[in-house]
């Protein structure tokens, strides 16, 4: 993932952490040839240096999609509470080209997650992600599915994909002042 995409990812990631409450949990795991967990499990206590490191993002090369989707899943699954949501949400370009990339397995292992109880929800980024994978893997995982481009309906898609899980929805809805999408430039 690369040019517009990462600062899509990057701007869509930040933004999703501003709407956390001090009381959530989230994780951050990138993957290109290589896994790696750029944030563990962590409360979003600290939301500045959560926006650094997002920032920090660069783009890396190939797609280990199965590898880091494995890896978020471990991430939610130690902290796993049957009262609040269990979520993986992956962004990706969807081409999966590292390691496991035979979409059926992949849709078979994140249906086993669900059922212990972490859903998965995917967001392709781009216009050439695999469709067929990422709502694959939203459907098996009981999440949701959605693209990211553009940009301007992601505060929407979020709305969807927590409803009933959090306050009303203006908690997440872009403050006024706040022009959306927000320039590439201004996430770097």
């Amino acid at each position: 993932m690369g040019g517009a995409k990462i600062d899509y990812a990057r701007q869509a990631t930040a933004y999703a952490v501003e709407q956390l409450l001090p009381s959530d949990r989230l994780s951050l795991t990138l993957f290109d040839t290589h896994v790696k967990t750029e944030i563990p499990s962590t409360l979003a206590t600290d939301k500045q240096a959560l926006l650094e490191t997002i920032r920090r993002i660069r783009t890396g090369s190939s797609t280990a999609l199965h590898a880091g989707w494995v890896n978020g899943g471990v991430q939610v699954s130690e902290y796993l509470n049957p009262e609040q949501l269990n979520r993986v949400i992956l962004l990706s370009d969807g081409l999966a080209n590292v390691g496991e990339t035979n979409p059926d397995a992949i849709a078979n292992d994140v249906h086993g997650l669900m059922q212990r109880g972490v859903t998965t929800t995917t967001l392709g980024v781009g216009a050439d992600y695999d469709e067929d994978l990422l709502e694959a893997m939203a459907r098996s995982g009981d999440g949701n599915f959605s693209t990211l481009i553009p940009l301007s309906s992601f505060p929407a898609f979020l709305r969807r994909s927590y409803r009933g899980w959090r306050a009303p929805s203006a908690i997440l809805s872009p403050p006024p002042s706040t022009p959306w999408p927000v320039p590439p430039s201004a996430m770097c």
